[in-house]
């Protein structure tokens, strides 16, 4: 098969522009809306007539179907369209998929119970939160039903996989089936930080047994989640983010890079801030040359060359796509009910050492590995220093939020893995693969979890019958670990709709918009 570059653009632009056109059509006032959709219309034309038409991708028959059945596998495992144990985090998820497909758009709560008014002003809730990934399988279940948008979000992850991969191959030039390996299994050595510490520490959670524990979490408040973990917890932050790093690794373009920045914003606003400094500096070395992605342009007047570089950032890419999304983005997230914090963990001597501990465990150790290769060029420098900062933010006081910072960080480095495996003669290659070897057992244990429970509630009927008759104060008492969670079903989908979240958990979601400039302009009216 012959796959065309331009034509991969194409689908891939297709995918990230889709959800935010149902967005501003189905949220926003309709001459507001209709008008944004076709600047997104605009700059698809202009990238698919830009990109080169000659440069083609050839992909095996058996190549192509292989990566397509491992693709469909991994997404059934993970649980994104309910037809395997889902984890914990899904209860959220499943609730805003519910809430976009049974209410009207824009989704307004105006019924919530323990509201307090101020100065008298009747609070108009709506549904503010990143919920762009969810909009093709919301409009398919609007249509066809609710489950035809679970079925839709399964095909939809596949798909948005499938295009990472496609991105991969083009950036790396190797086989799909290398990719997928790494893609699945790349992870940081969590197996020993929770075999360490559950031996000296009388009921830690987790421990190596049984091989279902939610092993990210042997470290509590710091984590860096493996890519088959993000995954199957974060799919809507993760598959985004993925999308858009290889995006800029694949086709580094200045004239689209503050494009793929604003895209990933609307989807993963953590993640678009983890990105943040990789683009910044990306646009700093174009213009002052330095190992920069036009090094090889003939040389000129070096201010005249300053300010034409500078200038191929303002595009119609960037300036009319990247800013559009950006401002969508900006108007609609700045209404979220809580406040967005972002503070940095105080360290003291002992807690240094635990930290300093986590990040051998967790990639500094293979990031060290590149320095021989890399110290010449400074991205290597500033991928380290993001993957020693980002862990220790809070935002809103959540640590495992703030790990989501780095999920760029981690999914450069893991391209650096690859492009080292790559190389047979490298003398640090058995080191690489020793790491990554240990480091497997975290996403084994999250898909051997997904195995063991989906097949206990397939082949196990009566185990399903007793733990449905458990009191919520049984269940509560056992709901230690992910595995132990929502005993008897598959579905973690315990709140059916946002509006039966308590409003300390509902807050995170919603936004009181009355007055507001998305409220007055932007948003349709309930």
């Amino acid at each position: 098969m012959v796959i065309k570059e331009r034509w991969l653009l194409l689908g891939v632009f297709v995918f990230l522009f889709l959800p935010i056109v149902i967005f501003c059509v189905g949220f926003m006032k309709l001459f507001v809306g209709i008008p944004l959709s076709l600047v997104f219309v605009f700059v698809l034309y202009k990238i698919f007539k830009k990109s080169d038409k000659q440069i083609e991708m050839h992909i095996g028959k058996g190549e192509l179907i292989g990566g397509i059945v491992i693709v469909l596998i991994w997404v059934w495992l993970s649980g994104i369209g309910g037809y395997a144990f889902q984890n914990y985090d899904h209860n959220g998820r499943n609730a805003i998929l519910r809430d976009l497909v049974s209410f009207d758009w824009p989704v307004y709560y105006l019924h919530l119970q323990g509201i307090q008014t101020t100065s008298g002003q009747q609070p108009l809730y709506a549904l503010i939160y990143y919920i762009g990934y969810w909009m093709p399988s919301a409009l398919t279940g609007k249509i066809f039903g609710l489950n035809s948008a679970f079925f839709m979000l399964y095909i939809w992850t596949a798909v948005g996989i499938a295009l990472v991969v496609l991105l991969l191959k083009k950036k790396l030039k190797t086989s799909i089936f290398f990719i997928l390996l790494i893609l699945v299994f790349f992870s940081g050595m969590d197996a020993i930080g929770a075999l360490v510490l559950s031996s000296s520490i009388p009921g830690h959670y987790p421990g190596l047994w049984p091989p279902i524990t939610h092993l990210e979490w042997w470290l509590g408040e710091f984590q860096d989640s493996s890519n088959t973990t993000q995954l199957f917890w974060v799919f809507n932050q993760a598959i985004p983010t993925w999308i858009c790093v290889a995006l800029y690794l694949a086709f580094p373009n200045p004239r689209r890079m503050i494009l793929y920045w604003s895209i990933c914003f609307f989807y993963a606003p953590l993640p678009a801030l983890g990105l943040l400094p990789i683009i910044i500096f990306e646009m700093i070395r174009n213009t002052i040359h330095f190992g920069g992605i036009h090094q090889e342009k003939q040389r000129i007047d070096c201010k005249n060359k300053f300010f034409v570089d500078l200038r191929s950032f303002i595009s119609v890419e960037n300036s009319l796509g990247g800013g559009t999304v950006f401002l969508i983005s900006y108007f609609y997230f700045s209404s979220n009910q809580s406040p967005s914090t972002l503070q940095i963990t105080k360290l003291n001597w002992a807690s240094f050492s635990i930290y300093v501990v986590f990040l051998l465990l967790e990639g500094i150790l293979i990031w060290f590995l590149f320095a021989k290769e890399k110290y010449r060029d400074p991205i290597w420098y500033l991928v380290g220093a993001l993957l020693i900062i980002w862990p220790l933010f809070l935002v809103q006081e959540i640590y495992n939020q703030g790990s989501r910072l780095t999920i760029p960080a981690l999914f450069i480095l893991m391209v650096w893995v690859m492009e080292g495996l790559m190389k047979k003669k490298w003398s640090l290659r058995p080191i690489l693969i020793g790491y990554l070897v240990i480091g497997a057992l975290t996403p084994l244990y999250e898909i051997n979890r997904s195995i063991y429970r989906t097949t206990e509630y397939y082949l196990w009927p009566s185990k399903n019958i007793e733990a449905l008759q458990l009191t919520p104060l049984e269940v509560k008492n056992i709901l230690i670990a992910p595995e132990n969670d929502h005993p008897g079903v598959l579905l973690a989908d315990g709140y059916g709709s946002l509006s039966n979240f308590p409003f300390s958990e509902l807050k995170s979601y919603v936004g009181n918009i009355q007055g507001t400039f998305l409220q007055k302009y932007l948003f349709k009216s309930p």
